[in-house]
């Protein structure tokens, strides 16, 4: 298991957040981001606990991140199918 203090340390490293910042949640997405996933509000939600994906998002593009997005078609639970935004670097 990865430290908070080393999450911190290596999200610092590539933007614009301070070595004695706790971890939130545009770390957390700027983390995954630079590990090379691509993912959905979805994602998210389901595996990161976030549930404004979109507005951690902006606030990283705010902070000179630069994101890529694409929509990206998903079934739903009722069977039909429905398009979300999937953002990556």
């Amino acid at each position: 298991m990865i430290s908070n203090q080393s999450l911190i340390a290596y999200a610092s490293t590539y933007n614009n957040f301070k070595s004695g910042d706790e971890m939130n949640q545009e770390m957390q997405v700027s983390i995954e981001l630079k590990k090379g996933r691509m993912l959905t509000s979805l994602d998210a939600r389901d595996e990161l606990g976030i549930l404004d994906y979109p507005k951690r998002i902006s606030n990283l593009r705010a902070m000179g991140v630069v994101i890529k997005d694409r929509w990206k078609r998903v079934k739903t639970r009722f069977g039909k199918y429905t398009r979300v935004k999937e953002y990556y670097l």
